[in-house]
């Protein structure tokens, strides 16, 4: 018999230890490894040379050219290691058969107490009061409390509902805006403009879809309070990249802190010479933890839809 043949994409998989090794070896699939994530020609070179029957894959670019590629090649099944589904053209993999099952909600405790991380550091002046001390100097800044300071939901799925439970535990004025979600926790969502009109803090926690690529753009930018912070945790392409430059230089009492960009890994981008932004390298979900139970998940996944066919 034949081995199933699997490539592993994810780097956060690949790299961590953890059961999901030994998981990976009692399959019996044979299989390679590709640290990624992979644009488009990266992803065709590897599958015009290999017969894969099915892909964990992290954020990959999966265009029509290249699931059409794969296909041919042997490819029905794609498991997501993670929860978004952007970057997979999911039409095109429907219409050709190859299956996507991803790890829903998985990632929503790690990614909301990323978030929460950034509103208690960005309210001490953590990041400056280590930069000073780090270069000898004794400035004692002087930080904010957290309590009772108004958070700003745009997204209320899971990752949303997990940020808005652990904001009110700590006396944080909550409010969210999302046109699918009435109510959660006794709380009436409200409009996105009052989301960005009162807001110390607004984060972001929508998938990206045709319905959210660039939907805050210059009008709600503009709306932002005086010395707000905006925290995205999302995707990038959610904001219209060169509205939001232009937006921070014009506003420095604003404060931008995303763990996303839009080009992955960081190239030469632009927005690292804007002062009043702070990037992390796509962490918010990168927890020992999380990774372990992720990939398995991932692999599980994958035996559910081989288990299914």
């Amino acid at each position: 018999m034949v081995p199933f043949k699997v490539l592993i994409t994810s780097t956060s998989l690949i790299d961590c230890n953890g059961s999901h090794h030994q998981n990976l070896m009692q399959t019996g699939w044979d299989i390679s490894f590709a640290r990624g994530p992979l644009n488009e020609q990266e992803l065709n070179q590897i599958l015009f040379k290999n017969n894969f029957s099915a892909i964990i894959c992290g954020d990959d670019e999966f265009s029509e050219r290249n699931l059409r590629l794969a296909y041919d090649n042997g490819l029905r099944f794609l498991s997501k290691y993670g929860v978004g589904l952007d970057k997979i053209d999911l039409t095109f993999a429907k219409k050709i058969g190859v299956h996507v099952k991803n790890c829903s909600a998985i990632n929503s405790r790690a990614v909301a107490e990323h978030a929460l991380s950034i509103i208690f550091c960005s309210s001490k002046l953590l990041y400056e009061a280590y930069s000073n001390t780090k270069n000898g100097l004794w400035d004692r800044t002087i930080g904010n409390m957290v309590q009772g300071k108004s958070l700003g939901i745009i997204g209320m799925g899971s990752i949303g509902k997990e940020l808005a439970s652990l904001a009110l535990l700590i006396g944080m004025d909550v409010k969210f805006y999302d046109p699918y979600v009435n109510e959660y926790e006794n709380i009436r969502g409200t409009t996105i403009e009052n989301i960005m009109d009162q807001s110390d803090f607004i984060s972001l926690h929508v998938p990206l879809t045709e319905e959210t690529f660039e939907f805050i753009g210059e009008e709600l930018l503009e709306r932002i309070k005086p010395n707000a912070r905006l925290i995205n945790t999302a995707r990038a392409n959610l904001i219209n990249k060169a509205l939001l430059m232009t937006f921070l230089e014009k506003r420095k009492d604003v404060q931008y802190f995303t763990d996303v960009l839009w080009e992955e890994p960081m190239k030469d981008d632009n927005l690292i010479g804007i002062s009043n932004t702070f990037i992390s390298p796509h962490i918010g979900s990168r927890v020992s933890e999380n990774i372990v139970n992720q990939a398995n998940q991932a692999i599980e996944n994958l035996k559910l839809m081989i288990n299914e066919r």
